[in-house]
């Protein structure tokens, strides 16, 4: 679908400087030629009315296509009206997306030891440093969680020895406020890269799979995030290899549903925190179960052989949560200084490199979208996020690139069904 070929609209806004009169032309009638004296009607708008007669730049005459300026979207508050042939211009900036953050929790298990481990380490590391990752806050944190130690002596488990890392590799942690803490707290890349290395670093694939308490963990650090940053989208990426296994901690297959249960509590929580997991290797048993429930639908599965496949695999799937997860929204931006921003007299304007200027209607709500598109506010009594619908969000995402302005000052374009 290619907006710059897409009629979207059937109606286009001209408006005048602040506080002047605005008014929406046809679309399409039958008017004359460039410049030449309007005759026919507009198209359909917020209202109908016959073209106008005076002559102008516009298709047909008058001020738009269609001739006349018969549509009347709006009156100013001192009576003025808009000449034959101005168009309302407004103040555009350049749309700011929602930010997203980016809750990493990932598997240190004994299982994702050799070229497994190498592979999903560059991998990450790499991602951190892409250009497509540029503004994402990500926090970092790993399970098994476990005792820290200087010697055998200070692991309790029978079973524990003190790792080269530091931690004991059967004392488990196993409630998820162990978790809970990133050990990378949430930062923006890629100035955040360096220190996702060096934690990553520092780690080694030593212990067990603390699932279900790992994954509520990561749930609450991502809860708390977007408690304190409500401007900002906040979602969790689980990576593993494997379902439950802790001696410790007594799991075993038998409890995999208790990650289920975890990503299912954490999309139905307030605010609501979507769970993408991705599998590494072919024994990771019920993890589509656990994205279904998180509302990301299934697992992203990469090879677990290590090297450039396992490699290429991993960077994929973290740019594929990157696209789905990235938030189609924009906040409102405030109005010019010393003026009052009218929440009726905002636009949302998408122009394709090397296409022409869209203007996107406006819908109710999210469910008026329809595969027209378009865009409604997150709280029309109180606006502050212009939220898009999801067929103009597959073309801002959907690789044709371009630019998204917020335009202020000119009547909002209605999109018609």
């Amino acid at each position: 679908m290619n907006l710059a070929s897409r009629k979207w609209l059937t109606a286009l806004v001209w408006c005048g400087a602040a506080g002047v009169a605005c008014s929406a032309t046809g679309g399409g009638g039958s008017g004359g030629t460039p410049g030449g004296a309007g005759a026919g009607a507009g198209g359909a708008a917020a209202s109908t009315g016959s073209g106008g007669s005076s002559a102008g730049p516009g298709t047909g005459g008058g001020n738009g296509l269609g001739g006349g300026n018969g549509f009347d979207a709006g009156g100013s508050t001192d009576g003025s009206s808009l000449k034959d042939g101005e168009a309302c211009t407004g103040t555009n900036t350049t749309a700011k997306p929602t930010p997203l953050g980016v809750m990493v929790m990932f598997d240190q298990s004994s299982s994702m030891v050799g070229a497994r481990w190498n592979a999903i380490v560059k991998s990450l590391k790499d991602f951190t440093t892409s250009p497509e990752a540029a503004g994402i806050r990500i926090a970092l944190n790993y399970f098994a969680l476990t005792k820290p130690c200087s010697s055998n002596s200070d692991c309790k488990s029978s079973w524990g020895k003190c790792g080269s890392t530091g931690f004991c590799t059967f004392d488990d942690y196993c409630d998820a406020a162990a978790y809970e803490t990133p050990e990378v707290d949430f930062s923006e890349l890629p100035g955040a890269a360096a220190a996702i290395a060096a934690s990553l670093d520092k780690h080694a694939p030593l212990f067990n799979t603390t699932s279900p308490p790992a994954l509520e963990g990561a749930l609450r650090a991502a809860r708390t995030r977007a408690a304190a940053v409500p401007q900002e989208k906040v979602v969790v990426v689980l990576m593993t290899d494997g379902e439950p296994d802790s001696i410790t901690c007594g799991f075993g297959n038998k409890d995999a549903p208790l990650v289920v249960s975890a990503a299912q509590a954490g999309l139905a929580g307030s605010p609501s925190i979507p769970t993408y997991v991705i599998g590494v290797g072919n024994k990771v048993g019920n993890l589509n179960a656990v994205a279904a429930a998180g509302g990301t639908g299934k697992a992203y599965m990469v090879d677990g052989g290590g090297g450039a496949a396992t490699q290429q695999q991993f960077v994929a799937a973290l740019n594929a949560i990157r696209g789905s997860a990235l938030p189609c929204s924009y906040t409102v931006p405030p109005p010019p200084p010393g003026e009052t921003l009218d929440y009726d007299k905002v636009n949302v304007v998408f122009t394709p490199d090397g296409g022409s200027t869209e203007t996107i209607g406006m819908v109710p709500g999210v469910a008026d979208c329809g595969p027209k598109g378009g865009w409604y506010y997150d709280n029309p009594a109180q606006p502050s996020s212009i939220m898009v619908c999801p067929a103009t969000c597959d073309v801002f995402h959907g690789g044709a690139s371009g630019s998204v302005d917020i335009q202020l000052g000119c009547d909002t374009v209605i999109q018609i069904k």
